[in-house]
């Protein structure tokens, strides 16, 4: 039994070997979402595009439940694992995968977003008077600076940042973008349970940041806080966002100047401008497992805040 799954384990090896080895010049064939493109020596993203032809340096990214699928140059076709952004020889290919007819997923994924904007809509509509999100916001905003200068948080944060090499806000990802992101994996490798005593929303209180760092257990909001403490204390500002029903979440300056947005992403759900600079949104949860992921999340919620000001106001 053992002999057999170490023969498994060097065929899946082999495999994977076989498939990298042949990225340095793929095909796109098969394209469901919004799939970007940034290529080597370019300052911009793009859209992926049917033919269009990338090599093993070119950074792609693949939204969550979008699909990418590219013919290498032995003819062989793979499939991409949504939600990842990587340089497409780096890619996660998926092992096996259903061929079904592009135009019959389009039509579903098409029908599922109309479906999701049918539910938000109808969420913030008939949405309660309740002022909790508005009060954690509050709250959050008022304890930017000290959680911040929290000594524990401030020397977890530039123990992560110290070896990160990039430090200009040019190129991507950038300074602040690749600080965001290292945090973003440093604290998911913290593997923070939930907590004990887990409270109801209404009467849930979000603990201290360092709090959250020295017992390893918090709620969401608590990771959220945490987050946005390091952010701000490796020099990236960052504060909460919300209103009322729509979940909490954070927006940090990436640094680029509005006229580059294109050099982060060309897709406009991903990002706005305020005081000429770009913004991301992101959502950082227990099950969101990567910084590509948890900012498509952040998106989503982002949108909905705008939708309920647009109509409230």
């Amino acid at each position: 039994m053992k002999r057999q799954f170490v023969c498994l384990f060097l065929i899946q090896l082999l495999l994977l070997f076989a498939v990298t080895a042949s990225m340095s010049q793929v095909e796109v064939v098969f394209i469901l979402g919004y799939v970007e493109v940034r290529k080597q020596g370019q300052n911009h993203w793009e859209v992926a595009r049917k033919d269009m032809e990338l090599s093993a340096e070119d950074l792609v990214r693949i939204p969550p439940k979008a699909t990418l699928r590219v013919r290498l140059e032995n003819g062989d076709a793979v499939y991409f694992v949504s939600g990842q952004e990587s340089p497409i020889d780096e890619l996660a290919p998926v092992k096996k995968k259903r061929i079904v007819d592009g135009r019959t997923r389009s039509s579903k994924a098409a029908n599922r977003s109309r479906h999701r904007v049918g539910q938000n809509r109808q969420a913030v509509q008939q949405r309660t008077d309740s002022p909790m999100t508005n009060r954690y916001v509050e709250f959050l905003l008022s304890k930017n600076e000290e959680d911040a200068n929290d000594e524990s948080v401030r020397s977890f944060a530039q123990s992560v940042v110290r070896d990160i090499s990039i430090t200009t806000n040019t190129g991507y990802p950038n300074r602040n973008i690749a600080r965001v992101q290292h945090l973003f994996n440093a604290l998911k490798n913290l593997t923070i349970r939930p907590s004990d005593d887990e409270q109801s929303p209404a009467s849930q209180e979000i603990q201290a940041p360092s709090t959250t760092l020295k017992t390893r257990q918090g709620s969401d909001l608590d990771i959220a806080r945490l987050y946005m403490a390091l952010l701000n204390a490796a020099g990236v500002e960052a504060r909460p966002r919300g209103d009322n029903n729509v979940p909490l979440f954070i927006v940090f300056d990436s640094g680029i100047p509005a006229g580059a947005a294109q050099s982060v992403t060309v897709n406009r759900k991903l990002y706005f401008v305020e005081n000429d600079t770009v913004w991301l949104p992101t959502q950082i949860t227990p099950s969101t497992d990567n910084f590509i992921k948890a900012w498509y999340k952040g998106s989503d919620v982002n949108r909905i805040t705008n939708y309920e000001l647009r109509i409230t106001n």
